[in-house]
This record gives structure tokens, C-alpha cells and sequence, in this order.
């Protein structure tokens, strides 16, 4: 099937093993059900999400490649964006900007793929049906909202 470096990849793995991680004081983990909605810490992960957003990391390859496995055994891909917290959402918008995006064109490269590669799309990004108590973090489901985000999934496919 060939196309993806996967030196490239084992590098990216290498230099993130190297990071630390911010964590906010007191995080107990998802399973302990403590909400961490520290707005720190979604601003720093939102400004490490659009920093790296639109480079240019090979992605399209590894969709390519599912999407023909996908077709070989009868399956369909579909591109899901899963919901955010209203909270990241809002930071999102402010920051966007700094970055010269538009804050609806920052899925655009999702979209182009799913037009690309004739891919059903399921955006619950900014879906009203989620709110604060289902996230575990500004961007983690809780148990709760896996289940409502399932069930939601289940009607589409």
C-alpha cells in the first residue's frame, strides 16, 4: 500500500515521549469523574491544536489508506469531529484569529478530505445537546456523555 514514512512517525513519538504534560492540580484522572475545567489548561492545549493544526503531517495518507482498506472489506470511513466543551469552544474562536483562521475554516481540511474521498462527515463539535457535566475535561467525555455521543453515533451509521 505503501506512501507513509514511518521514520517520520517514530520521530514524532520520540519528541513527544520528551514532552511534559500540564496537568492541572489535583487532576485525578477521567475515571475518578473530577471535572477539570481549568481554562489554562484548555488555552494551552487550544494554541498547541491550532499551531499544529494545518501543517503539513501526512494525515491525508493514513485517511487514503484506511478509506481503500475501508472499500476492499465493504466498510464506509467516516470523519467524526467529536463535541467540545462550550468553554473550548469560546476560547477557540478568541484564538483562532491570533493564528489568521477564521473560526469556520479551521475543520475546512477535515471537510476537504471527506469531499476528497466521498467520506460522510458527523460533526458534533459544537453540538447543544452536550453540556459542562458531560465533559470530563473541556474536550473529554465523562461516561455520561460517551453514552449520549454513542447513541448519537449509532442513529448516523
Amino acid at each position: 500500500m505503501g506512501g507513509v514514512n514511518h521514520d517520520k512517525d517514530i520521530q514524532i513519538i520520540s519528541e513527544l515521549s520528551k514532552k511534559k504534560y500540564y496537568l492541572p492540580k489535583g487532576f485525578t484522572g477521567y475515571e475518578g469523574k473530577v471535572s477539570t475545567m481549568d481554562v489554562n489548561v484548555a488555552i494551552h492545549d487550544i494554541k498547541s491544536h491550532l499551531k499544529n493544526a494545518f501543517r503539513d503531517n501526512h494525515q491525508e495518507e493514513y485517511v487514503k489508506i484506511m478509506n481503500d482498506i475501508a472499500q476492499e472489506n465493504n466498510q464506509k470511513l467516516f470523519i467524526i469531529i467529536p463535541p467540545h466543551s462550550p468553554i473550548y469552544r469560546e476560547k477557540l474562536k478568541e484564538f483562532a484569529m491570533q493564528y489568521g483562521l477564521e473560526y469556520n475554516d479551521i475543520f475546512k481540511p477535515l471537510f476537504n478530505l471527506g469531499e476528497k474521498y466521498g467520506l460522510k462527515i458527523l460533526n458534533y463539535y459544537d453540538n447543544q445537546n452536550f453540556t459542562n457535566e458531560d465533559f470530563a475535561d473541556y474536550e473529554h467525555l465523562l461516561p455520561t456523555g460517551a453514552i449520549k455521543l454513542t447513541t448519537m453515533l449509532l442513529k448516523e451509521i
